[in-house]
């Protein structure tokens, strides 16, 4: 409003509007941090059912000198945990040769040529196995619907009052 050349700024409602703007910020962020809890364990059951079965020729791990089966240790090793942001998860394989298996080794897994290989990653010479992709294959199926997800969620906790 303008009146005699002084420009008067009305406060009426402020604190109100702040108090919302703060409400409606804890609103979204819970319903985010609900959509990434869910969506990290649908992509970790998801690379647990994309992941390799196990194999059938029992193996003597060094450490443990105990009987083993390769794939039933990756799958059991498939985690998703939580980091020191709540908005954020982490899904991987605790296991060593996870990445082995993920990218493949030697001419064989090199003959796929995957787009998420980190540039340090070298396959070898030898014949080497084909990669077998899990995890990534995982978060490709479940991002598109946490998209999805997240944004509806977001709207619908932004829109409450």
């Amino acid at each position: 409003m303008m009146a005699d050349d002084f420009l008067i700024i009305s406060t009426l409602g402020l604190p109100e509007f702040a108090a919302d703007l703060r409400a409606s910020s804890r609103r979204v962020h819970e319903v985010l941090y609900q959509e990434v809890r869910r969506a990290a364990e649908s992509t970790r059951t998801d690379a647990i059912h994309f992941a390799p079965p196990p194999s059938t020729v029992p193996r003597v791990t060094p450490i443990a000198k105990r009987k083993t089966s390769g794939a039933a240790g990756l799958t059991g090793s498939i985690v998703a945990l939580e980091t020191r942001d709540p908005l954020s998860r982490i899904v991987a394989a605790r296991v060593p040769y996870a990445i082995f298996v993920e990218l493949g080794t030697g001419r064989r897994g090199a003959a796929h040529a995957l787009s998420h290989k980190p540039s340090d990653y070298h396959y070898g010479s030898k014949p080497g196995m084909q990669a077998q992709p899990f995890l990534v294959k995982a978060l490709e199926v479940n991002r598109k619907t946490f998209e999805e997800n997240a944004a509806k969620a977001v709207m619908k906790a932004a829109a409450k009052r």
